[in-house]
């Protein structure tokens, strides 16, 4: 398994979908989300804290993913600020899973154990499953009090490349909860 932390999971996090399901989300219970309004990136803001990030050390950002952020937050009345400290933070996050799955004849070797055989019906189709995970971290208590997430299933990561910013807008227009 691979794991991609960041917006760079932009990098890797785009789905056409083969399976996709509603975006869950959890928020800070009794947490009053009108009193946000600036947001930033994490990695943006606090480098120190981020060292670990994969684009703290200047590695590119999928243009895609912070396009679709701001494109449906500042929809929403957000601004995105650059300096000074923003009410909240954006990070995202991925981890993708590749998978080989295996159609043919089925031979039972014991109870429970079976295998699929070689043969001239037997395929295999690779494909990969991709978590893509926004949260907004509020910036006064350094919380996260938003979280939202989906899973898509993507033949290759070319395909999940090309529909990374409609997967994040999926996500972030969960936000803020109502």
């Amino acid at each position: 398994m691979r794991f991609v932390l960041g917006v760079t999971l932009a990098i890797l996090l785009a789905s056409p979908v083969a399976a996709a399901g509603p975006v869950e989300t959890r928020q800070a219970s009794g947490f009053d989300f009108s009193v946000l309004r600036t947001y930033s990136f994490a990695w943006e803001i606090d480098p120190e804290r981020y060292k670990n990030h994969p684009v703290a050390d200047g590695a590119p950002v999928d243009p895609s993913v912070e396009r679709a952020v701001d494109k449906v937050l500042q929809a929403k009345g957000y601004e995105r600020v650059s300096d000074g400290r923003p009410d909240f933070l954006v990070n995202c996050t991925g981890f993708v899973e590749d998978r080989l799955s295996v159609e043919g004849e089925q031979h039972e070797l014991a109870d429970g154990v079976s295998w699929i055989g070689a043969g001239p019906g037997t395929r295999s189709q690779p494909s990969q499953v991709a978590l893509h995970r926004i949260d907004i971290i509020d910036t006064r208590t350094d919380e996260v009090v938003w979280s939202g997430w989906d899973t898509q299933v993507a033949r290759d990561e070319l395909a999940r490349r090309r529909k990374l910013e409609k997967w994040t807008r999926k996500i972030i227009r969960q936000f803020p909860p109502d």
